[in-house]
Order: C-alpha cells, then sequence, then structure tokens
C-alpha cells in the first residue's frame, strides 16, 4: 500500500483536513486559477464558442475514456524488474537521489521500498525527489491542453492513461513527460479502495460500523463526481452523452481515478495534490522508520526517523488514523482482515 493524501472532490466540496503533512508545497507549482466550489460546472456546449485546439483536445480526451486494457501491442501491466529498473534510472536522470533505496516486494506481494548499501543512522537522508518529479495539476493542464480550471483529480487520472497510450519502447525515458508512461505501467494493475468495492465488500465492511459505509461512499462519489466533469466539461458535446455510459465509466479510467486518489500527497495544500513517482512505493507503518519532509526549494525528502539497517523496509505514517479512511482510500485495515 502507498502513501497519499486525498486534498479536494471534484465537486468542488471541502475536503478533510488531517490529509496533511507539515509542508505546503501549493505556492511552487499550482497555477494561479484556484479550484472554488462550482468552477467546474463553468461550461459552455456550444460549439460555436469552441476553439479548434479546444475541440482537439475534446476528442483527444473522449479517446482516454474509451482506451482498454488490450489496446496496446503488450499488456501495460506486464512489469517487470526490468521495468522498475529503467524508472528509477529515469527518476536518476531527472535529478532524484536513490542510491541508497531499492524496489522490493511487500508483505502483500506489492512494491515496497528498501534500504540498500548498508545501514544508516536516524536523522540521516535516505532518498531525494526534486521539485519537477512532483507531478500536479498544473503540469497534467499544460501536457493534455485542459483548462487551468481543470480539477486535480480529473486532471490527473486522464493524465495516467495518457501515459499509457504514449510509445514507451526507449530503453530509458529521459524526458519528464515520457518517463510518465514508465510509471503509469509501474503502478499496480489490482486497486482495492472503494472505487473497485463490490456491493458484497459494502456489506461486509458495513457490518463492522457505519462509519466504514460513510467513508466508502465519499470515495465513491468522489470518482463519479471525477467521470461527471469529464463528461460534461471536457468532451465534445456530441458524445459526452454516451461514452462513458456505454463503456461503463471505461475500466481504465476509473483505475486510473482510484491510482490518484491512494497515491497523491497534497502536503498541506486542501486544493491540489501531486503524484510522487518511487515515493509512492513507501508502505505505511505505525512506527514508521521515516518521514516525507520538503525543502525550501520544493524538492521532497525521505528522511530517517530512526536507524535502519541493510535490506529493511522503509515506511511512513500515511497521517491517517481512522481505520475507515485507510479502508476507503487504500483498501486496507488495521483492525480487520477485510473480505476475501
Amino acid at each position: 500500500m502507498d502513501q497519499s493524501a486525498i486534498s479536494q472532490n471534484d465537486d468542488g466540496s471541502d475536503e478533510e483536513e488531517d490529509y496533511i503533512f507539515g509542508v505546503d508545497f501549493s505556492k511552487f507549482d499550482v497555477s494561479e486559477v484556484r479550484f472554488d466550489e462550482g468552477d467546474e460546472k463553468l461550461v459552455n456546449n456550444d460549439s460555436n464558442c469552441v476553439s479548434k485546439q479546444q475541440l482537439s483536445v475534446s476528442f483527444h480526451c473522449a479517446k482516454l475514456v474509451q482506451y482498454q486494457w488490450t489496446d496496446r501491442k503488450h499488456n501495460i501491466f506486464d512489469t517487470n524488474d526490468r521495468d522498475i529498473q529503467k524508472l528509477f534510472a529515469w527518476a536518476e536522470a531527472q535529478g532524484a537521489n536513490l542510491a541508497k533505496i531499492t524496489c522490493c516486494q511487500d508483505a502483500f506481494d506489492g512494491n515496497g521500498l528498501c534500504l540498500k548499501g548498508g545501514n544508516i543512522a536516524a536523522g540521516s537522508v535516505v532518498a531525494v525527489l526534486p521539485r519537477s518529479l512532483r507531478i500536479g495539476q498544473n503540469h497534467a493542464c499544460q501536457k493534455l491542453g485542459l483548462k487551468n480550471s481543470t480539477p486535480d483529480l480529473s486532471a490527473l487520472s486522464l493524465l495516467l492513461v495518457d501515459a499509457l497510450m504514449a510509445d514507451d519502447e526507449s530503453e530509458i525515458c529521459h524526458s519528464k513527460d515520457n518517463g510518465l508512461t514508465l510509471y503509469a505501467k509501474c503502478l499496480p494493475r489490482h486497486c482495492h479502495n472503494a472505487v473497485f468495492m463490490t456491493d458484497d465488500d459494502l456489506e461486509y465492511w458495513g457490518r463492522l460500523g457505519q462509519k466504514y459505509v460513510t467513508n466508502i461512499r465519499k470515495v465513491q462519489d468522489q470518482a463519479t463526481s471525477c467521470m461527471h466533469y469529464i463528461q460534461d466539461c471536457i468532451l465534445p458535446p456530441d458524445i459526452s452523452r454516451t461514452v462513458i455510459i456505454r463503456n461503463n465509466h471505461s475500466l481504465l479510467l476509473k483505475w486510473a481515478i482510484a491510482m490518484v486518489q491512494s497515491r497523491t500527497h497534497s502536503f498541506g495544500s486542501h486544493k491540489c495534490r501531486w503524484l510522487t513517482p518511487i515515493f509512492d512505493f513507501c508502505n505505511h507503518s505505525v512506527d514508521p522508520n521515516c518521514r516525507l519532509e520538503g525543502d525550501a526549494q520544493g524538492n521532497l525528502i525521505l528522511r530517517a526517523t530512526t536507524s535502519i539497517q541493510q535490506g529493511e523496509e522503509i515506511t511512513i505514517d500515511y497521517q491517517v488514523s481512522d481505520d475507515a479512511k485507510l479502508v476507503a482510500t487504500y483498501g486496507f485495515s488495521l483492525l480487520h482482515r477485510g473480505p476475501t
């Protein structure tokens, strides 16, 4: 499981304030347009008022929401150790300091981070991710040609699908945009947060308390609002009422939304969120051995809070004390085994 933080609903509603890390990166690279309540509802569906560029963006996004798992020559999630190595090489080419860490398999057959190359003491810098590799709403809007007022969940979800549509045949993708394809490919295919929970899952968690149902519904509603925004405000008017509905909200787009919900950081901002490649492999622990910090330049630092032995897994505190929120956002519980 990976650290993340929900910061803003695509329906414009306020979010909880306990998804913060005490570091506010929002001043560094968020666009001047703020996402106030109701912004996403300001849309003109009169095609006569839409430029050719806007139509091009709309039709490209229409392709994204219809994109399926099988649309590539190779399975996009046939990830192996070589892909992970290429991901690390790409990040290092962008300025990341990852010499002390490596990817390892966690106790749940997922990816985690482990220490390599010797023991380190408490207070030591474990790894550094440069500001340029914090992928936020502003970058997604620029890359896809979306309006600056596009909510971050919609923009980043479409960015992940766009990355998977791109060609990733090069040995090492040196540019930020090309590297996004490699990053997206290395994300887990299976997601267990609320977006992919079934009625049986909801019934199971409901037996353990109403707060589980409330939090699950909240994350599901957020995903639905994201879909509605894409459908009503981004897609071409003549197909916006048919594409998503006929494709059951597009399985791949639903996956992308769940990834953004469960892997992004908000860092003290209640209006923005960022994807953080490689650092989002960090698993949660109530007794972590690392914490996340930020410097004045906006770089993200993973610092040891205790001494760490070579081969030991790197863990952080997701700072989510409510088990029901852990279940809804990340798909795991610290108190219950969960449905089987």
